[in-house]
């Protein structure tokens, strides 16, 4: 997989035409059908549907698209890093962010970081979980937000706890089950539901989201491919999902629900100690004194 491959990809997803793609891109159309057939090829699936009139999207296609602009944007990312040089004052800190609810944390904690760090240049960088566990390993981003993974084999470095995740179940405030003060897996066997990206969870709530299609017609099951999708149902009223319980992350539109016998996560960060360690390390402190102050 390359960035022409993926560049050509996101091209024609966004026009559904391959000749329109091949003139936003400068190159021929036969080079776009080109890197579009040996893209399918690598990921032995078909992206698209094409008869000579019209272009569509499988539902692979549509999954896809997100993680080709990720992968694009952290190749970018890399070549912004690389193009700091050696004798420059400024150095690279990267915070790898899986999900986009580290995004709601990351302002403050950054602001306090570079003004103490003034030669720092931040970095963010959102993708999948494995992705960033993979630059994490080979130190192409300093810190890793997530949750903890147990019984691991890679070399993730040091975990510092955050917090403990409590699943919840989460609905509108208008929603039937809204006005307890905790619901059974009983109560969870009806009515529409919302099951997110199960990349995006720890284990535990990952498992109780994947017996949620078998207990319901699929008319009633809705899936999402990120979080911030899922609110948007949610607050228009459609069933309710399944998360781990961040406390300062909470959306006060919302109702968060302690599912009883639920299991308990743990949200922190990973950290590699080879190199920008002072910052590393008071990262990780103002992130702490975050999650401690309820902010």
């Amino acid at each position: 997989m390359n960035t022409v491959q993926l560049e050509c990809f996101l091209a024609v997803a966004d026009s559904l035409s391959f000749a329109r793609a091949a003139e936003k891109l400068h190159i021929t159309q036969p080079a776009v059908t080109h890197q579009i057939n040996s893209l399918e090829a690598e990921l032995n699936i078909r992206l698209f549907n094409r008869t000579t009139r019209t272009v569509a999207l499988t539902s692979a296609g549509w999954n896809f698209i997100g993680d080709a602009r990720n992968i694009l944007n952290l190749m970018t990312s890399a070549r912004v890093r690389l193009t700091i040089h050696s004798e420059s004052d400024s150095f690279p800190f990267a915070v790898g962010c899986p999900s986009p609810q580290e995004l709601m944390i990351l302002p403050s904690v950054i602001r306090t970081l570079h003004n103490e760090f003034p030669a720092m240049h931040p970095i963010i960088k959102s993708a999948p979980l494995p992705v960033l566990q993979n630059h994490l390993e080979d130190h192409s981003i300093d810190v890793l937000l997530c949750y903890k993974e147990k019984n691991s084999r890679r070399k993730l470095g040091t975990y510092t706890e955050l917090t403990r995740t409590p699943a919840v179940c989460v609905m509108s405030p208008y929603h039937s089950l809204a006005s307890r003060t905790h619901v059974t897996a009983d109560d969870l066997k009806e009515g529409p539901a919302i099951v997110c990206d199960l990349r995006q969870n720890p284990r535990a709530v990952t498992d109780l989201q994947s017996t949620i299609p078998g207990t319901r017609p699929s008319s009633e099951v809705y899936f999402c491919e990120r979080l911030e999708n899922a609110l948007v149902l949610l607050k228009a009223g459609i069933g309710f999902t399944l998360l781990p319980d961040i406390l300062p992350l909470r959306d006060p539109e919302l109702t968060y629900l302690p599912l009883k016998g639920g299991a308990v996560s743990s949200y922190g960060i990973y950290s590699q100690s080879v190199k920008n360690k002072a910052v590393t390390k008071r990262f990780i402190e103002l992130m702490k004194d975050y999650f401690n102050s309820g902010s």
